[in-house]
């Protein structure tokens, strides 16, 4: 799916919060349906199915015999020759089910579907027609609905991180640049740590003044850019106020969200107040 593609999507059905189509090699055309808030927390962990590196998997030492290292290279080469899904299904999922697991509620929050199946009663990987692994989804009598391929895997997938983030950036990134940008942002965030989900929520059901339940069923799509304008809104505000030559410690001036993680006990014994105290006591 090319950028062409997804800038129509996205005009079409992502900007809208609305369902957004997509045919299947098998034929059947099927629906993928925006995430809501209240999924936000079962997504979020899902969609690290899509951020194994398979390129990475196996490494050569310096150690190594040569047999070892011919082994190795023929790993390599076979894990470059598998689909991103095959790699999933005959690696990674056989080492922990708890991700097979993250795929069948992934696949239930976006598609809507119960039925979802990797292996038949042997074990083995289910096979579309061209004979590689694929996804079965089914229904409550058992039986077939359609399979998801290696294709329309890496199209659900574009699909879903574009459907879910305004923001989404689908450039491909080496490591040196990868390393780069998360330097760049560990430098500009400093000590502070990132608000979690949790503290998202709750901030914009402040600033918007939603009840709980009015939050959980907004798109996450547009939760995130109601979150980032708020958010942007007050960051301009600290920005002009520094401007203006007011004159504030640096940590004043960040945006409440970002500041350092406290340690309540640690905070205790390092006030002046406490100390005094705890001096007067062992008088």
């Amino acid at each position: 799916m090319n950028n062409k593609q997804l800038e129509r999507l996205n005009d079409n059905y992502f900007s809208k919060y609305i369902p957004c189509p997509l045919k299947l090699r098998c034929g059947e055309e099927i629906l993928v349906y925006p995430t809501l808030v209240e999924d936000g927390d079962d997504y979020y962990k899902c969609i690290n199915l899509f951020n194994f590196e398979k390129d990475k998997l196996i490494k050569i030492k310096e150690l190594d015999t040569d047999e070892q290292r011919k082994m190795k290279i023929q790993a390599m080469i076979e894990l470059q020759q598998m689909s991103y899904l095959e790699f999933l299904i005959r690696i990674v999922f056989p080492q922990d089910l708890e991700l097979l697991n993250n795929l069948a509620r992934l696949i239930q929050i976006v598609l809507k579907e119960d039925y979802v199946y990797c292996y038949n009663d042997k074990g083995q990987p289910y096979l579309d027609d061209n004979g590689k692994p694929c996804i079965c989804v089914g229904n409550d009598k058992g039986e077939l609905k359609y399979y998801i391929n290696k294709t329309d895997f890496e199209n659900l997938k574009q699909i879903i991180l574009n459907q879910n983030n305004a923001d989404y950036d689908n450039r491909e990134m080496s490591d040196d640049v990868k390393e780069i940008v998360e330097m760049y942002y560990k430098t500009k965030i400093g000590d502070t740590t990132p608000p979690n989900f949790e503290k998202q929520k709750i901030y914009v059901m402040v600033k918007m003044q939603y009840t709980y339940e009015q939050l959980k069923q907004l798109p996450l799509r547009m939760f995130l850019q109601i979150y980032n304008m708020c958010f942007d809104v007050e960051t301009n505000l600290i920005n002009n106020i520094l401007k203006s030559g007011f004159q504030a410690t640096e940590m004043e001036l960040k945006h409440p969200l970002y500041q350092p993680k406290r340690d309540f006990i640690a905070e205790a014994f390092t006030s002046k107040n406490t100390i005094d105290k705890i001096k007067n006591s062992l008088h």
